[in-house]
């Protein structure tokens, strides 16, 4: 008997056994789909529920995503750690713990993760690249809290925000206290659709509706859907109004199809929707990537799109109508776009300042919102909008409020309820320059050029290719410490940004001074003033053997020291700037304007005129006086005031020459002048807009320039 139920027994705790294994088994299965659907939260509660889940480290790197991307930082970066000390082969947990330590701002954690995390990279790649930029943006991110604080910024509250997305806040034309959205949530009229567009309750996501909330009384109403005329199986994403809001853009885009531009023109009163159509007469195609539509009005649009000819990635574009035509997409310049991503552009009322987002290195974390002023016939160096506006996530669809007071937009950051949720931002400022409205903003005006104006139509395919413009201006300064102050560094970076796509353009970085001191002294101190801006250059992305320094001292004064018997007290300040000169590899690529300090005709230098001229496709000789590796002291550099320093790429000697001849014949009679002064060293070298020729340049330009095949047949 005993027996008997002694084999029962075992018998029960195999089936025990075997169902939960199976039950186990059943539950690791279930984590691993759920996870690569991307339904985050549900597939922690299934890793949790398997019990092995924290001795497999593969299964805690995947929990710990899990966490990640659904705003547990602190969760996530325990999972990678136990990862860690289980000897898992995953050095993308290093990124992870990087990206989790930044959520909970603390970027100096941040920074040696992802220090970490680079070094088990190929030097070089997409993601090596990518992550070098996480690093300075940690570094940028440290200095946040120095940003003055411009507005309040909440959470517009669960009544609105879900645990799934919510994004492109739009306000009514119309209704002012009406706001229209996008979300994929609970509800949607698609469900879950998988990557095959087919329903699917495990593995799919919702697809995203139009819905609208109205703000009463400071408290947002229950939110209610758009009809099923304009909500559909489909994705859809707001994304404005025309003038008069009696029609509404959105982009229709199936799980597994091309996007595309619809409207719908409607009553405000009851939402009856009709008169639903695909639009083919706009030059903004989502089938072709084009993004984040903003209907500035019926005459002028923004968006964000990739075309050839562009800075890098997503750049801001617009495009005009006249008389019902539009003209093909006018890139915003490199004022405003970089080698990052711009997207979803938002113009003020009176058309002067511009909000965008960016991915740019100068952000907390993700896409930072940025704004530019137009003044003076150009746009301001974008500026970071600070803390608590940006955050170390994603903070898009920047969108402000008529009357100026308010602003909503979409963020991932650490406190919202999942994914994307809409926030509010309360300015401390009214921003009146909405009330100040614009037909035709200023900045098109600027770019338009009537003679080259071209319509835009349905078939056109290819997009406008035209020369980058780059425009440059100078650095002033009083002291050394202004050199690299906040500002001066954030254009050298957005300068740096614009250049580093044409890898053979050469830059030359000029520092001038005023005459207050010892010659040989003021060369050499303006030499050191370029060089910390051209390692700010490096610094900033630009390849150092690209980069020639110059110290000129104050032999090439801008402004005249004299009126006159008079001296001339503002050149005290106008003489004292830093040049940076670009000489492109191609001419065709770039538009390359100057905006040097203004300075009367009758008051310029005649040594600054001769100076610019050496710059201007213009072959010079200048006469060698030495090769040092430290700091010059002779007769030449106080009695001739033509001497200027440079230092080339990888080479640790400065050069001293001196002239600017037009002929070698002059540049001889000078060499010899020195010899006869015991220079020695007095060699002739040809310069060819401002930069010393190679020996396979002079050969390659002397049928060009006649004076060059003398200098050789010299040299010989």
């Amino acid at each position: 008997m005993r027996t008997a139920t002694f084999i029962c027994f075992v018998i029960l705790q195999n089936i025990l056994f075997v169902a939960s294994s199976y039950a186990q088994k059943s539950e690791l299965r279930k984590a691993n789909i759920l996870f690569e659907s991307g339904n985050y939260n549900m597939a922690i509660t299934a890793f949790n529920n398997y019990g092995k889940t924290n001795k497999k480290p593969r299964l805690l790197v995947k929990r710990g995503i899990s966490f990640l991307l659904t705003n547990q930082p602190d969760s996530c970066i325990r999972d990678m750690k136990m990862a860690e000390k289980l000897k898992s082969e995953d050095n993308n947990l290093y990124k992870y713990i990087a990206q989790a330590y930044m959520y909970k701002d603390d970027y100096i954690q941040a920074a040696q993760y992802y220090k970490i995390f680079l070094n088990t990279l190929p030097r070089g790649t997409d993601e090596w690249q990518h992550t070098v930029n996480q690093i300075k943006k940690c570094g940028f991110a440290r200095n946040g809290k120095y940003y003055p604080q411009i507005a309040f910024v909440e959470n517009i509250g669960n009544k609105v925000n879900t645990k799934n997305d919510e994004f492109y806040p739009k306000q009514s034309p119309n209704t002012l206290s009406r706001y229209y959205f996008s979300s994929a949530r609970q509800g949607s009229i698609g469900g879950k659709i998988n990557k095959n567009g087919d329903p699917d309750p495990v593995k799919g996501r919702y697809t995203a509706d139009i819905y609208y909330t109205e703000l009463t009384d400071g408290n947002w109403s229950t939110v209610q859907p758009l009809g099923e005329n304009i909500n559909s199986a489909n994705n859809e994403w707001l994304q404005g109004f025309n003038t008069d809001g009696k029609i509404m853009y959105y982009i229709r885009e199936p799980v597994d199809g091309n996007a595309y531009l619809n409207t719908d023109t409607f009553s405000l009163k009851n939402n009856l929707l009709s008169d639903t159509k695909p639009v083919r007469t706009l030059p903004f195609n989502p089938e072709n990537g084009d993004q984040y539509l903003h209907y500035f009005n019926d005459s002028l649009i923004l968006f964000s799109a990739k075309k050839d000819g562009g800075m890098g990635g997503y750049d801001l574009y617009y495009a005009m109508s006249q008389n019902g035509n539009w003209s093909l997409p006018v890139n915003m310049g490199p004022e405003i776009n970089s080698p990052f991503d711009e997207i979803h552009p938002y113009v003020t009322k009176d058309g002067n300042t511009l909000y965008f987002s960016s991915d740019r290195n100068e952000s907390f974390g993700g896409f930072d919102v940025f704004s530019s002023t137009f003044t003076n016939g150009r746009w301001s160096d974008p500026q970071n909008a600070g803390n608590p506006i940006n955050s170390s996530g994603n903070d898009i669809h920047f969108q402000i409020s008529t009357d100026g007071t308010m602003a909503l937009f979409a963020s991932d950051r650490i406190t919202s309820l999942g994914g994307f949720d809409i926030y509010v931002c309360y300015f401390k400022d009214q921003l009146t320059n909405q009330f100040d409205i614009v037909d035709i903003p200023q900045f098109t005006k600027k770019i338009q050029d009537p003679s080259s104006s071209t319509e835009y139509s349905p078939e056109s395919t290819k997009p406008i290719v035209s020369k980058k413009q780059l425009i440059i201006r100078s650095i002033s300064f009083t002291d050394d410490a202004e050199i690299l102050n906040t500002s001066h560094i954030s254009y050298l970076k957005r300068l740096a940004e614009s250049i580093v796509i044409y890898p053979k353009t050469k830059i030359i970085v000029q520092s001038h001074t005023n005459a207050t001191g010892k010659p040989d002294m003021e060369l050499f101190l303006s030499l050191k003033r370029a060089e910390s801006v051209a390692d700010q250059l490096a610094k900033s992305g630009i390849k150092k053997e690209n980069i020639v320094i110059q110290g000129l001292g104050a032999n090439y004064p801008m402004l005249q020291l004299f009126n006159g018997s008079e001296y001339n007290r503002a050149a005290e300040k106008t003489n004292k700037h830093i040049d940076i000169r670009v000489i492109p590899e191609d001419e065709a690529l770039l538009d390359i304007q100057y905006e040097w300090p203004v300075v009367p005709d009758n008051q310029i230098d005649s040594r600054w005129k001769v100076f610019q001229a050496a710059y201007t496709d213009t072959l010079s000789f200048r006469v060698k006086i030495a090769e040092t590796s430290q700091m010059l002291k002779n007769e030449v550099i106080v009695s001739d005031n033509n001497v200027f320093i440079e230092q080339y790429p990888l080479s640790n000697q400065y050069l001293y020459t001196t002239g600017n001849f037009a002929t070698w014949h002059e540049a001889f009679l000078y060499k010899s002048k020195l010899i006869s002064h015991n220079i020695f060293g007095a060699d002739i070298i040809p310069y060819l807009n401002g930069i010393r020729m190679t020996n396979e340049d002079i050969y390659l330009y002397q049928d060009k320039y006649p004076e060059l095949a003398l200098y050789l047949k010299n040299k010989q």
